[in-house]
């Protein structure tokens, strides 16, 4: 088998694994207040420069009227 698949907390720590060589089914419960706090730990906010982004976000119909 292949995939390894695993299991990643909100805080990006893994918390299961599977062992790679069997199959299984692997279940995790995260609370939602643990989803909302790693959310808002995320910094994104603070270097977001949507001016920079506004010529790749304006539909092609404005960008060609220039």
């Amino acid at each position: 088998m292949s995939g390894k698949s695993m299991m990643i907390t909100p805080r990006g720590k893994v918390a299961l694994q599977a062992s790679g060589t069997e199959e299984a089914v692997l279940t995790l419960d995260i609370s939602r207040e643990d989803v909302i706090a790693a959310r808002r730990s995320f910094a994104i906010f603070r270097d977001r420069r949507p001016e920079v982004y506004s010529v790749i976000a304006a539909p092609v119909e404005k960008l060609l009227e220039q």
